[in-house]
């Protein structure tokens, strides 16, 4: 196996010293690829920062990579731990409580309201401009408000319980290995 050699001399290196250290140290793609490393490291991080064994589940959970709560951590927009009680409370409010059925029970209302009752009164676009404006309407943004804060607290419950009883449970273990202690 052939290796390319050069001789460089070392006048010629101190006579452009300058515009050798002016050169860039990495290309423009080599720079964007290790930006991109770096950034999908960082997010791995994170998100292994973020997960949590949940209790009810039975299982470890782990964000998303492109979750907002995880964005928001990567940004600095909340602290770590922050990030991971808000993931936590995520969980716990979608998984565990009765949002997503009611969220969807809420969207189907309004969805049968503006296809029974308007879409006959009037053509399908214009139905539809109604329907986007009233989704983005103060009206439909407090009820889904409601239904959120209704399960937040009750999300918030549950992690009390579950956290407090695995608490209860490690502390138990630990006391009893004390208590199984010898000393030689």
């Amino acid at each position: 196996m052939e290796t390319a050699s050069a001789l460089v001399f070392t006048e010629d290196i101190d006579k452009n010293y300058k515009r050798i250290k002016q050169l860039p140290k990495f290309s423009a793609e080599e720079l964007e690829r290790r930006r991109k490393i770096y950034l999908n490291r960082k997010r791995e991080e994170m998100g292994r920062h973020l997960s949590f064994y949940c209790p009810r589940c039975r299982e470890n959970v782990t964000s998303l990579l492109d979750s907002l709560i995880l964005q928001s951590a990567l940004r600095g927009k909340m602290t770590p731990e922050e990030a991971c009680e808000n993931f936590k409370l995520s969980h716990y409010r979608h998984i565990h409580t009765d949002y997503e059925s009611e969220l969807f029970s809420v969207e189907e209302k309004v969805q049968d309201y503006y296809s029974e009752e308007l879409c006959p009164k009037y053509d399908y676009g214009r139905c539809q401009v109604m329907l986007e404006a009233f989704q983005k309407s103060i009206k439909y943004t407090k009820q889904k408000a409601k239904i959120k804060a209704r399960c937040n607290k009750k999300a918030k419950r549950l992690i009390r319980e579950d956290f407090s009883q695995k608490m209860d449970e490690e502390q138990e273990e630990h006391s009893g290995r004390i208590k199984n202690f010898q000393s030689p």
